[in-house]
């Protein structure tokens, strides 16, 4: 289309923007929106710990986060990292809540095989698990900067150089 004058040059402009905006929305459509990670608090490490003892797989947790729940409940994700895997996989995420302290129930179907803990009476459609296991897919094949003396990968933020600044894992 083409029109003389400024008219003409804001009318293509305007068409152009449109094509634009038009090739933008489907493709933001095809991501998977996450939940804000402000909702998510790391997981302690002695929360990890006390999960990651009742493993029935060879492997360790990283990435865990929290989310506590208007019950007093409260929904833990990690991701596992399973021995032999390479350091930037991504590992499943696995779910449970900590009903009491230091008591866990397995959330969801992988939990629930590769771990000893009790199943829920409920699953990922629970309160607080959809937004926990959503702040654990953002840092999915990550490398935490910080860990603790028994190799548990706790919280933290991935540095992309995979040293954490000379730290190491």
């Amino acid at each position: 289309m083409r029109l003389a004058g400024g008219t003409g040059r804001l009318i293509r402009a305007s068409v152009g923007v449109m094509a634009a905006a038009g090739i933008a929305v489907p493709l933001t459509g095809c991501s998977v929106p996450l939940p804000s990670s402000v909702a998510c608090g790391d997981a302690p490490p002695a929360t990890l710990s006390a999960i990651q003892a009742r493993l029935s797989v060879a492997g360790s947790l990283r990435n865990g986060r929290t989310v506590d729940t208007s019950g007093a409940m409260r929904i833990v994700s990690a991701e596992l990292h399973r021995r032999g895997d390479q350091l930037h996989d991504k590992g499943d995420i696995l779910s449970w809540a900590e009903v009491a302290s230091g008591r866990f129930v397995a959330v969801d179907v992988k939990a629930r095989q590769d771990s000893t803990w009790p199943a829920a009476s409920f699953d990922v459609r629970h309160a607080g698990v959809i937004t926990s296991r959503g702040c654990v897919e953002a840092l999915r094949g990550t490398i935490p900067c910080s860990t603790n003396s028994n190799g548990l990968i706790g919280g933290g933020v991935a540095n992309t150089n995979s040293n954490c600044n000379g730290g190491g894992l």
